[in-house]
């Protein structure tokens, strides 16, 4: 603190108080200190101790345009330090960024191929059902045509029922048997396709 009220006390010295105005302020009291230990002439003693005065204002200059020179050197340098961690910080970051985006793509990567292998086990799934339906409803037609086959070598019963409300029951049985085999592929891909989901 003192060195700055030093450092301000010189300015307001040079700028704003002249040196006739201050330096006998000062010279009367060191004359006056000069005095109590020795006696000189008035002229003498002002004359060296305004040349001493000089000298000391001057060394006070040098030490204060030295104590600046290291500040402003101390700030170069802090500044170059703070901008090496900076670049150093943006480095990392930069690093830190490409990782999250190598990790990312990786699991998105990961979660295409686990979908398209879920979805191809779907159509597997689709495909077997579509394929044991065909092969079921060959069998029920085949069925259905030995039924017609062997009831029409029969003798026809013409007060039972005729031969168009024959037609139609055959034709409700087979719808009938369409549906249980709908429901029935239904039900087997849907629990496939849970039990594929819960592993």
């Amino acid at each position: 603190m003192s060195k700055r009220n030093n450092w301000l006390t010189t300015i307001l010295k040079r700028f704003f108080i002249s040196e006739a105005d201050f330096r006998p302020e000062k010279g009367r009291r060191k004359k006056w200190m000069l005095g109590l230990f020795s006696e000189r002439s008035g002229k003498e003693a002002t004359s060296t101790s305004t040349d001493n005065q000089h000298k000391q204002w001057q060394q006070e200059d040098e030490v204060q345009d030295l104590f600046e020179l290291r500040i402003l050197a101390a700030i170069k340098i802090q500044t170059a330090f703070r901008g090496y961690l900076g670049r150093k910080a943006l480095r990392a970051m930069k690093g830190i960024v490409r990782l999250q985006a190598m990790v990312r793509g990786q699991a998105v990567r990961r979660q295409a191929v686990l979908t398209l292998q879920r979805l191809q086990s779907v159509v597997d799934i689709q495909s077997q059902v579509r394929k044991r339906g065909y092969i079921i409803a060959n069998i029920s037609n085949e069925k259905d045509i030995k039924i017609d086959l062997n009831s029409s070598h029969k003798m026809w019963d013409h007060r039972a029922v005729s031969k168009e409300d024959a037609n139609a029951m055959s034709f409700s049985k087979r719808e009938a048997s369409f549906k249980r085999e709908r429901i029935k592929e239904y039900w087997l891909s849907h629990r496939k396709s849970t039990s594929e989901s819960e592993k």
